[in-house]
């Protein structure tokens, strides 16, 4: 019944934690544009997708909370909540393979351990539990992980570990880091089993990461286009010195410091031998260091923007009560209601949307009040675009474009093309959204607007007269 309890109370810490986080990017709504597109009979074959897409299991995962909620902040909330519950499970898990637990006891160090995490969590790892921000791809490393500890004590047979092999290659075709972060430690842990297992662990290894190559080979087949990191740079940039390096990671990862003292301490007593372990834990603290310095060296030669590479961090924070516990058992209840009390104090539901998507929510409201009923589409730059788009439930159309020396061009990454390519949208827009466009340049392309708006810093540019387009080609979008 604890670990139940347990679960319960992190659902509702989890509900108002997300709150306040929900991310209206282009980046952060992709997946559910994707998926709305396709379930109204688009195709996959005209989307510019990302090199992480994100479609498993993301994508059957965003299907479902579209199913239960219209408006995408909300379908983004219960998608996290899912998520959230999915990586207890899976946390869960891996705390029985590597210590002798209990059911109840595994779910509640799990629970305790994810309201640290997220109490503790700064930006740039506050997205983790959206869609396609690779938070599916790192729990379900830790599911993997588990089911690897699993296989010394009780075996799968060839069914069971070509199941797993299946399920990994959708995870790695749709998302490259789970390859990353499952592999060295999985590789690690399968020499502690026996060794008539290790050809059947090999065959699962090699079978997954050959379905995933197929899988993303037939994105590119089916005229997919799928963009690829810049890994020519890794040959041709020269490598920084120490202090350039440390002054790269220490800048990305300066908005986590909360985060990186509590895995700290969680790495120290993980590392602190203990007389009653197994080789489990010992074996996955290799691999997760091969892991977690092969992340940081990769994410500095290839300059990635985002904190994704990072998620690994975040590991011994999870395992810091157990940790706690098992060092001083004693200390056993001040470890499990610290990281309570921090997501009582630290997590607070607010009475709404907050920052970003409020805005953007308000801003959708105001468009559609002083937009004639008839105008439903537009330009705006990429940001606010899909954000827009999808907020106001399909009442506007606004293409994202970019504007520069060679004028208006659509932008149509993580987007799907064939919505741009052609019709009044591009061509006569009703209406342009002038934050973070180029006015000299819309001026040039379209001319001067018959009205403009300004609204909480908002200009609107509204045309009308032969430039808004007539029905049929509103028709056709």
């Amino acid at each position: 019944m604890s670990g139940w309890l347990a679960g319960i109370f992190l659902a509702w810490r989890l509900w108002a934690w997300l709150l306040p986080r929900l991310d209206v990017s282009a980046a952060g709504l992709y997946l559910q544009d994707l998926v709305g597109r396709l379930s109204h009979g688009g195709s996959l074959g005209t989307w510019d997708l990302p090199a992480s897409p994100g479609l498993f299991p993301d994508a059957g995962l965003v299907w479902f909370c579209q199913s239960q909620q219209v408006d995408p902040l909300a379908a983004q909330r219960l998608y996290g909540l899912l998520l959230g519950l999915l990586g207890w499970a899976c946390l869960a898990w891996l705390l029985r393979c590597l210590w002798p637990l209990t059911k109840p006891q595994s779910r509640v160090y799990a629970a305790t351990g994810l309201l640290l995490v997220l109490s503790l969590s700064g930006a740039g790892l506050d997205t983790w539990l959206f869609p396609a921000q690779h938070g599916a791809a790192w729990l379900s490393a830790l599911g993997l992980w588990a089911w690897t500890l699993r296989q010394k004590e009780k075996p799968d047979g060839w069914l069971g570990t070509l199941i797993w092999a299946a399920l990994a290659a959708g995870l790695a075709a749709s998302d490259p880091w789970f390859a990353l972060w499952a592999l060295p430690p999985l590789l690690l842990l399968a020499l502690r089993c026996r060794p008539d297992q290790w050809p059947r662990l090999a065959v699962a290894v090699g079978l997954g990461l050959g379905l995933s190559y197929l899988l993303r080979t037939s994105l590119k087949q089916h005229s997919v286009s799928l963009a690829q990191p810049p890994w020519d740079s890794l040959a041709t940039r020269p490598w920084p010195s120490l202090a350039q390096a440390w002054a790269w990671w220490s800048g990305r990862l300066a908005p986590l410091w909360p985060l990186l003292a509590a895995s700290g301490a969680g790495l120290a007593l993980w590392a602190w031998p203990q007389k009653d372990r197994h080789s489990g834990p010992r074996v996955l603290l290799l691999g997760w260091l091969i892991l977690a310095l092969g992340g940081a060296i990769l994410a500095l030669r290839l300059d990635l923007p985002g904190l994704g590479w990072a998620y690994p961090c975040m590991l011994p924070g999870l395992f810091l009560p157990l940790l706690v516990s098992e060092r001083w058992p004693a200390w056993n209840q001040v470890a499990l209601l610290v990281p309570l009390l921090a997501s009582l104090l630290c997590i607070t539901p607010g009475p709404g949307l907050s920052g970003a998507a409020a805005q953007r929510q308000e801003e959708a409201g105001w468009l559609r009040s002083v937009l004639a009923q008839d105008a439903h589409y537009g330009w705006a730059a990429p940001g606010p675009a899909r954000a827009l788009r999808l907020v106001s439930q399909g009442g506007l159309v606004l293409a994202p474009v970019l504007t520069g020396k060679d004028g208006v061009q659509p932008q149509a990454w993580c987007g799907d093309r064939s919505l741009w390519s052609e019709g009044a949208v591009l061509q006569r827009p009703q209406f342009v959204l002038a934050d973070g466009l180029d006015e000299s340049v819309i001026r040039r392309r379209l001319g001067a607007p018959d009205r403009v708006l300004e609204h909480g810093g908002s200009a609107l540019w509204i045309y009308q007269g032969p430039q808004s387009g007539s029905a049929n080609e509103r028709t056709r979008l």
